[in-house]
C-alpha cells in the first residue's frame, strides 16, 4: 500500500510539473507569436496575448528566482507598442511625476516614457512658456532614466538635446519647434 502512495504522488507531481512546462511552452509559443505580429506591425493582435503573458509573469515573479525581470519585459512591450503607435498622451499618467508609477529598475520602460513625454509635450504647442515647460518635464524624466540607470547613452543624448533645446527656445535663439506628428 505504501509504495502505491509514493507511486501515485511521484505520478501527480510529474503530472504537475508537465503541466507547468507545457503552459511555459504555450506562453513562449503564443510570445514567439506576438514578435512574428510585431516585425509585420500588426499591432492589433497583441494586446490580448501581452496581457495573458503579464498574467502569468505576474505568479512567475512570485517565485524568488524569476523576480519581476519577466513582466518589466512585458510591460516594457506594451509601452513600446503604444509609442510606435504615435499613442504618446496615453501612455503619460496625469500626476506631477509620470515616472513614479514605473519600477526604477524597468529602465527601459521609464525611457519610452520619457520619450513619450517629449513628443507628447511638443504634440501641440501653444506658446513658447508652454513648450518650455514640456521641455523641463521631458528633461526631468531623463534624468530620472539616467540617475537609474548605470549607463544609457540615448537617455544622456536626449537629455542634453532637450536642455539645449529649451535653453535656446528660452533665449529666443531657437523658434518653437513645429508640432509632433501624431
Amino acid at each position: 500500500m505504501k509504495t502505491v502512495t509514493v507511486f501515485l504522488l511521484g505520478a501527480v507531481l510529474m503530472a504537475l510539473v508537465g503541466a507547468i512546462c507545457l503552459t511555459a511552452g504555450l506562453l513562449d509559443r503564443d510570445l514567439a507569436r506576438a514578435e512574428e505580429h510585431i516585425i509585420r506591425s500588426e499591432y492589433g493582435a497583441l494586446q490580448p496575448t501581452l496581457q495573458r503573458a503579464a498574467s502569468y509573469y505576474e505568479y512567475a515573479s512570485l517565485v524568488p528566482w524569476v523576480g519581476s525581470g519577466p513582466l518589466d519585459d512585458i510591460r516594457s512591450l506594451e509601452a513600446a507598442l503604444e509609442y510606435w503607435q504615435r499613442r504618446y498622451a496615453g501612455m503619460v499618467p496625469d500626476q506631477a511625476d509620470p515616472l513614479a508609477s514605473v519600477a526604477p529598475d524597468n529602465i527601459a520602460r521609464q525611457f519610452l516614457m520619457a520619450n513619450a513625454m517629449y513628443r507628447a509635450g511638443l504634440a501641440t504647442p501653444a506658446d513658447n512658456a508652454e513648450t518650455i515647460t514640456a521641455l523641463e518635464a521631458a528633461a526631468s524624466a531623463y534624468q530620472t532614466v539616467l540617475k537609474n540607470a548605470d549607463q544609457h547613452h540615448d537617455a544622456a543624448y536626449n537629455y542634453e538635446y532637450v536642455v539645449r533645446l529649451r535653453n535656446d527656445i528660452g533665449k529666443g535663439r531657437r523658434k518653437t519647434p513645429a508640432p509632433v506628428p501624431a
